[in-house]
């Protein structure tokens, strides 16, 4: 790099990788797997920061597949974790920006604070049904 040319840090962003490793399960809120089928840098930072050597197989979509391991799989299954990753990268991102909102001001932190206990309890009221 020449001497005369600037470096410049141009609109630095942060993601948020959540992880259940007993489960294997990660999420990112790029939501880039939902959408493109792949796994995105930020998870696989996190999982060579994990020393997690072998991508799990339920993130290896079929059309990545070679054919025989097509004919293998599990449909169900393959859609039930799918739609349940979705379902969360999306509540992980509506959740992000609802933090970020809330952050901003003492009251609106104590309103949102006392809310996120409300569904909490309400949440777990639905498991017992």
């Amino acid at each position: 790099m020449a001497e005369d040319q600037l470096v410049q840090e141009f609109r630095s962003r942060r993601y948020m990788v959540i992880t259940d490793l007993q489960n294997e399960d990660l999420s990112c809120i790029s939501g880039k797997f939902q959408k493109d089928g792949m796994l995105c840098c930020h998870i696989l930072k996190v999982m060579m920061k994990n020393d997690i050597r072998k991508i799990p197989d339920k993130y290896i979509i079929d059309r990545w597949r070679k054919k025989e391991k097509k004919m293998i799989s599990k449909i169900n299954v393959r859609l039930l974790v799918e739609a349940t990753v979705l379902r969360f990268n999306n509540l992980s991102l509506m959740a992000a920006e609802m933090n970020l909102e809330g952050s901003k001001t003492e009251d609106k932190y104590k309103y949102l604070s006392k809310e996120i206990e409300r569904l909490t309890k309400e949440l777990k009221e639905m498991d017992k049904c």
